[in-house]
This record gives structure tokens, sequence and C-alpha cells, in this order.
């Protein structure tokens, strides 16, 4: 394995394959027996389409045929079934993660809380899908929406489901699933047929959509990186390969030549991250990033959230739709700024919670909102607290868009050096969309989870 530098003087081992992979998650034949429909039928697949359409199964915004041309990106079928496949080989252990989340404890690892949940973007055209799994919920599910006790003095668990958003559950220890047959695809039986239709579409904008940033990378999967389970050194560091220098090992991200992009695995490590690791780029980093789509056309805010400390540098964003002229998005952003520091405290307007006075606390967060900032969520949790607390304040989320997207667009990030340094970092952990509806509703203000 080939050693590279790293920031805090550690080493990062390169990843030794670029292996490529497939979920499946499938309705099974006593489904299809079940509609009338027998799986043997040589018509099967016209009959599937009927059914579609008769259940309808889509969205009134998809454009589509009917025909029999099923390799086609516009047929119905087609459509259909690309959002039961996710471009990852993802293994049983790894549908969601439980680590930090509040109200855990890895000393009962069976033992859940809150939700946890993961957003990734399906094969074909790009959809979004959610995979979830709670304390209540008894299992993954797929596009589940419960209901949460996620008030400011809440526990933040699933206390309810809608019976209409429940979703469909992920049968992991059905004998059905192929778990181990083959090198490059999982398949996983499901209890309710899916589709990216309206009701779905509609849940998914209603919710915030926080999506952890080795989602973004199929790779990271397949290669067992992302948050394996190992101690020794190949697994905490492991370095990226350069886009200029060699090749492109993650596909949705683009870098260049003067930084080295390090993941660091903090599996056994208590940082106050969601899921506890991150991704850096040392350097004078220029990198890109492609972003998952938006569910509905609408107005979101993105935002960045920054474990801030003096080894971050300062980055300017861009984003848009042209990964080759990506316009500006506000002046730089200084990844070094926490708030412990109390002139940083005051200029981003960080207070701490008053356990007694949640009408201040919420005008509090309204005017950090006023300056482009947020805290971190109260679901993410260390051994100092949460990223809302005292002991973590240098957790913050950064408002650098507030814009229409469109799901039929693909956007891209872009964070670059305005600092003439080559040990400075860029760090990211999460970035979420949140729908107008959502920070701006005068009725159901957004929760702090």
């Amino acid at each position: 394995m080939t050693s590279y530098g790293f920031a805090e003087g550690d080493i990062a081992y390169a990843p030794k394959h670029r292996l490529y992979g497939f979920t499946i998650f499938a309705e099974p034949d006593d489904f299809w027996q079940s509609q009338g429909i027998d799986p043997n039928d040589p018509d099967l697949l016209k009959k599937i389409t009927q059914w579609i359409l008769d259940n309808k199964q889509y969205s009134e915004d998809d454009h589509f045929t009917t025909d029999e041309n099923y390799e086609s990106e516009d047929n119905l079928l087609y459509q259909w079934i690309t959002y039961h496949i996710l471009p990852m080989r993802i293994p049983k252990g790894k549908l969601v993660f439980h680590i930090n989340e509040y109200g855990y404890n890895m000393s009962r690892p069976l033992t859940y809380s809150i939700p946890v949940y993961e957003f990734y973007t399906t094969l074909g055209k790009r959809r979004l899908f959610k995979l979830i799994e709670s304390g209540a919920s008894n299992g993954v599910y797929i596009n589940r929406f419960p209901i949460t006790d996620n008030g400011r003095q809440g526990t933040g668990e699933e206390i309810g489901c809608d019976p209409k958003k429940v979703g469909s559950l992920v049968d992991a220890d059905s004998p059905k699933a192929i778990l181990e047959d083959m090198t490059n695809c999982v398949v996983y039986p499901i209890g309710a047929p899916i589709s990216y239709n309206d009701e779905v579409r509609n849940d998914l904008q209603r919710n915030r959509i926080r999506f952890d940033g080795m989602s973004l990378f199929p790779e990271a999967m397949n290669n067992d990186i992302r948050l394996k389970k190992a101690t020794g050194e190949d697994s905490k560091h492991v370095y990226i390969p350069n886009t200029v220098r060699t090749y492109n090992y993650f596909e949705n991200m683009q870098q260049n030549a003067d930084m080295n992009f390090v993941y660091y695995n903090a599996w056994n490590d208590d940082w106050c991250n969601l899921h506890r690791d991150e991704m850096k780029a040392v350097g004078r980093f220029d990198v890109t990033f492609k972003l998952p789509p938006v569910p509905r056309r609408g107005t979101y805010e993105v935002r960045y959230k920054v474990l801030a400390n003096g080894n971050r540098g300062i980055a300017q964003i861009y984003f848009g739709t042209n990964p080759d002229q990506l316009p500006v998005t506000g002046i730089p952003l200084d990844l070094t700024k926490d708030c412990r520091n109390s002139l940083t405290a005051q200029e981003v307007g960080w207070v701490l919670d008053d356990p007694n006075d949640d009408d201040s606390n919420a005008e509090h967060d309204k005017n950090m909102r006023n300056n482009g900032y947020m805290k971190g969520p109260k679901s993410i949790n260390s051994n100092d607290g949460t990223e809302r607390d005292w002991n973590d304040r240098e957790n913050i989320r950064h408002i650098f868009v507030r814009q229409t997207l469109d799901p039929n667009e693909t956007y891209y990030i872009r964070l670059k050096s305005v600092l003439d340094s080559d040990r400075k970092e860029f760090y990211m952990d999460f970035i979420e969309y949140c729908a107008k509806e959502i920070y701006d509703n005068p009725n159901v203000p957004e929760d702090i989870w």
C-alpha cells in the first residue's frame, strides 16, 4: 500500500481496489401472485407495466413511455425497476449506521433510539431513496416517514407512524435474501412495493434531507472504506487517489493536484460528527462534489456543517448545475470560526441554550439564521453532549444557498481554498437540503434535531 502524508502527521493509505457493486430491493414472487401476476408469465413485463399504471406507481411529473423498449430510460418499467437499485453493494450491517445518535450506546448495539437514516441516489434516472431505522420501527425501512418527539424538550424518538407513511420493510433476515452468492450484488426482499410516486416525493420534501458526505460515493461502500470496523491504520485514514495525478477514484468528486483528500474513519474515536467519521482535503484544495437530487421543485436552503478549529482553512463556495462554470455563493467561509471564542460567538449569534426558556432559545436560533448560521443538530452525540451543547460550540451549520432547485437538474458544490497554504484543511461532515415549507413554516418551526 502507498502511504501519503496527512495534516496531523499520521499516514493515510490508498485503497487496494476500485470495485463496483449494486443493491437490489425486490418485491418477492408471492407479492406478484397476490396481485394476480404469475412471475413465469411470458407477458410478465407487459403485465407489470399495466400494474404500475393501474396502481399509479409513478409521479404526475414523470415523463415516460409504455412501449416495449425496456432498455430506454424513458420507459416506465425501466424507471420503476431502477428505483429499486442503488449503485453500491450495501451489506446487511450497513443499510444504516447506528453509532453516535442521541440516546444510543454502543455497549448495547441492538438497542436503538432515535431514527437514523441514509439518503442515496438511485440507478438510472437520478431520484432520492431513503433508508431508515429507529427503536420503534423493528427493522430498516425504505421511505418511512415517522412522527417523532422532536420538540426542544423531546426525546427525538419515533412515537408513531401514519399507516400510509410506514414504507417498505427491508427483509434482510429472509431466506430469500441473496447476501453472499454474488460478489458485486446483494438482493433484499421487501415487504411492500416501492416507487417514486407523488406521495413519496411530497413526504421527502416535507422532511429535512441530511446526507453524510460519504454517502455521495458508491465506491466507499463497494470497497469497504466507509466506517470499516477495524483498528488498523489502513482503515483509520484512507487516501483517495487524486483526480489529476492518477485517476478519478470517486466518480462524484473532482479534485485538483494541489491537495490530498483523506477519509478519516473515526470508528473508535468519539468525534461529534454524523457517524463520527469525516472527510478532509489538505493543501491548496479545490474540490467539487456531485449532489443528490431534490424530490420536488421548490425553494431550498443548502447547508454545510463544519467542525471548526484552527486546522481548517477558508473556502470559497460555488454552487450550480454546470460543474465547469459554477457561480460563487456569498463571501468565503472561515472554517476556523468556532463559538468558543466570545467575539466569534457574538458575531455568529451563538448563545447557550437555556433549559428553562424555549422561547428565548428559539429567538437565539432565529438570530443565528439571520447571520447565515445554525447550531449543530441535537441528534448527534458525543461524550461532551450533542452538537448543540456548550462543549461542542465548534459545530456550526453554514446556510450558503437559498434558491429554487429542480428535481430534474444535477447540482454541484465546489469548495476552493483562498489561502496560500499547503497545510490548511477543507473539512466535510454532512450537507442538508431544507425546503422553505420547513425552515419558514409559521405554524410548525423547524426542529432542532
